[in-house]
């Protein structure tokens, strides 16, 4: 699990490890859902969906089947 700091918000990353290792396409898949995170920000509110008032923002999990966002409100 990594604790990422945007804008002054946590966001939760959790990938699976093998051997004590993240497999590469992880860390990929990642690297692009972070990279998205300005604009599904943008996005929710804009639908009035997000609540940017708690401490923790977001919780990202990425496995070998999908990969799972959630904005914690």
């Amino acid at each position: 699990m990594i604790i990422i700091n945007y804008e002054g918000y946590g966001i939760t990353l959790t990938m699976p490890r093998f051997d004590r290792v993240i497999p590469r396409n992880f860390i990929e898949d990642s690297k692009a859902a972070l990279a998205r995170l300005p604009e599904w920000l943008q996005l929710l509110e804009a639908k009035d969906c997000l609540d940017r008032k708690e401490a923790d923002l977001a919780w990202i999990e990425v496995s070998k089947e999908e990969m799972n966002f959630i904005f914690l409100e």
